[in-house]
């Protein structure tokens, strides 16, 4: 995944925000995936989300809302690398009612459902909704898809796994 479509520009809402009880993990059972979540940022000179470093690395959007905020905390990561597969190869296996859940780093837990699964070509990145910072706190994944540009070295599709929030507890100590 070389980048992700335009962030549109946040502007400071006149409500308080929930405080960024940032995510530490995200488990996907349907993938088989339980992993440490890292920070994202977006890329100053394109205002697009840079992709982790990492093949198999899985990361969130800082600067959005966080899991369990109102609006949609972002998850990105590669479908391939040079070699083969990366770690969001299989989100396109997610169904309807598969579970997302996010370990935060105070120790709470938000687990998501997905509800929708949409392909967009980069030309023609809905910003405003995959980058929505208000509204009900949702998650969305987001991979490369498409047809592979070898001179731009890019995708020609972004693929996003839409998911609303089910269950927001705090862990029993």
């Amino acid at each position: 995944m070389a980048s992700v479509g335009p962030v549109k520009p946040f502007h400071v809402a006149a409500a308080p925000r929930v405080p960024v009880r940032p995510p530490a993990s995200i488990k996907i059972p349907a993938m088989f995936i339980d992993q440490p979540v890292i920070g994202l940022q977006v890329n100053l000179s394109d205002g697009r989300l840079t992709p982790p470093s990492g093949w198999n690395d899985i990361g969130w959007w800082n600067g959005g809302p966080a899991p369990g905020a109102p609006g949609a905390a972002i998850i990105a990561a590669h479908v391939d690398s040079d070699t083969g597969a990366a770690v969001f190869a299989g989100l396109g296996s997610l169904k309807d009612g598969s579970a997302i859940v996010i370990d935060r780093a105070d120790g709470s837990i938000a687990t998501y459902a997905v509800y929708k699964m949409r392909y967009f070509d980069r030309d023609h990145f809905p910003s405003d909704v995959v980058y929505a910072e208000t509204g009900p706190s949702e998650l969305h994944l987001v991979t490369c898809s498409g047809q592979w540009n070898r001179q731009a070295h890019d995708y020609s599709q972004n693929y996003v796994v839409f998911a609303k929030l089910v269950s927001d507890t705090t862990r029993a100590s």
